[in-house]
């Protein structure tokens, strides 16, 4: 039993000297992070959603006119949101996923073999922090993954306009 004890103290202590990043790549980090908010300005695109997938319910269309639009660094999410609420606010009626807000942080992708652009970005309202990663194919089909800290994740998929 003290062996294996032992063993996990060990592992325990590997692992958390493993996790430590030396204070260049922190600095690498935030140069590219400011280059990316340079380039942010020039980013515009918008979708307009057809089909939502809830985490805990079916798929479903949207038959309503619902968009994601991020121009000039701002996010415009006008989408709809079904799904469960964590932590909800007492004091105020739910936005859902239909606000503006600035852009955070801001990472781009590109897949040459699945022939996509990955745009993955954080903003945050008065109501909860969001991660948007949004898929934009070659063909013009989009898809729209949203992960909030205090509700369900929820995913769209649309076409660009």
């Amino acid at each position: 039993m003290k062996k294996y004890f032992s063993m996990l103290v060990v592992a325990s202590v590997m692992a958390l000297v493993s996790c430590h990043t030396p204070q260049t790549n922190l600095q690498n980090n935030s140069a590219a992070t400011a280059l990316q908010h340079e380039q942010l300005p020039q980013l515009a695109f918008k979708v307009r959603v057809s089909q939502m997938y809830p985490q805990r319910y079916y798929s479903r269309p949207v038959l309503s006119e619902f968009t994601l639009e991020v121009k000039d660094g701002w996010l415009y999410s006008n989408l709809p949101y079904i799904g469960q609420v964590h932590s909800p606010s007492f004091y105020s009626v739910s936005k859902g996923l239909n606000f503006e807000a600035p852009i955070q942080d801001f990472a781009k992708r590109r897949n040459e073999k699945k022939h996509n652009s990955e745009f993955e970005f954080a903003v945050k309202n008065e109501e909860d922090s969001y991660v948007y990663v949004v898929t934009i194919y070659d063909n013009g089909t989009a898809d729209i993954y949203v992960k909030a800290q205090k509700r369900d994740a929820i995913r769209f998929s649309g076409d660009l306009e």
